[in-house]
C-alpha cells in the first residue's frame, strides 16, 4: 500500500454495493496478512437505495464523526433510473425528460459531496459507478432491481434483456467520463471502476448475482482487489 495510505481512516460512502461490504472483509484480512502493507482502518457507510444527491445530507451523520483521512464516493445505478433504459420501451419525451433531470441530479450530489468533504478536511476520492452485466443469460431474468418499486407498472416478464444492460452500461460509461474530467479539472482523486468491473467481468465468470447489477461474492471480492491495487 502506498505511503500515504498506510494507517489512514478510509470511509466507503455509496448504496448496496458499498453497503454489501464483503469487498472490506478482503481488504482487511489482506491487511492482517501482510502487516508490511500498514493498518489502514476502514469504514462501511453504505446504505441500500442512496442516491448521490442524498450523500451530502449523511455525511454529518455517517462520515464526519469518524474522522476519516478518505473516503471514496461510490454512487450511480439507483441515480440513473434503470427502467429508463429498457429495451423494450420506446423513447418518449417525458422519458428523456427524467433522464436529464436524474443525471443533472447525480452530478450535483456527486459535486456537492466533494465540496463538503474537502471543506472538512477529508480527501474525497471520487469514484465512477461499476459496470452492469452485459453478459447474463437471455431471459427473464429479474423482476426487480434499483428503484423499481417507484415504476412498477413497467414490471412486465421479461422486462430486462441483455441489451437493457448494454443500454444501461453505457449510460455508466457517459457518467464515468464526465466524473473523470470533472476530476481532473478539481485536482479530485479518481478511480475508474467502471473501466475495471467492464473489463473483469468479461474474463471472471459469476462477479454478478441473479439480477445483473449487484456483485456477488466473487464480484465483491474482485472489487475488493481492485480498491487495493488503487491504493497500491
Amino acid at each position: 500500500m502506498k505511503r500515504e495510505y498506510q494507517n489512514k481512516r478510509i470511509a466507503f460512502l455509496g448504496a448496496s454495493i458499498i453497503q454489501n461490504g464483503q469487498f472490506l472483509s478482503y481488504m482487511r484480512n489482506y491487511l492482517l496478512n501482510n502487516p508490511s502493507e500498514g493498518n489502514a482502518k476502514f469504514f462501511n457507510c453504505g446504505l441500500g437505495g442512496n442516491r448521490s444527491i442524498m450523500a451530502p445530507e449523511l455525511l454529518e451523520d455517517d462520515i464526519l464523526p469518524l474522522k476519516p483521512d478518505y473516503c471514496f464516493i461510490h454512487f450511480g445505478v439507483n441515480d440513473m433510473g434503470v427502467w429508463l433504459y429498457d429495451s423494450a420501451l420506446a423513447e418518449t419525451k417525458e422519458m428523456l425528460l427524467e433522464r436529464e433531470e436524474r443525471d443533472a441530479l447525480y452530478f450535483e450530489g456527486m459535486k456537492r459531496t466533494v465540496e463538503l468533504l474537502k471543506e472538512n478536511g477529508i480527501q474525497p476520492i471520487l469514484c465512477s459507478p461499476i459496470a452492469v452485466n452485459e453478459y447474463l443469460i437471455e431471459k427473464a431474468d429479474i423482476e426487480t432491481v434499483a428503484d423499481n418499486k417507484e415504476k412498477g407498472e413497467l414490471i412486465e416478464d421479461g422486462f430486462y434483456k441483455r441489451k437493457t444492460f448494454q443500454n444501461i452500461n453505457r449510460k455508466l460509461a457517459q457518467y464515468s467520463k464526465t466524473l473523470k474530467e470533472y476530476a481532473e479539472k478539481e485536482r479530485v482523486l479518481f478511480f475508474d471502476l467502471y473501466a475495471k468491473t467492464y473489463s473483469k467481468m468479461q474474463t471472471i465468470a459469476g462477479m454478478f448475482g441473479k439480477d445483473g447489477i449487484h456483485l456477488s461474492a466473487i464480484g465483491q471480492e474482485e472489487l475488493g482487489k481492485s480498491i487495493l491495487e488503487y491504493l497500491g
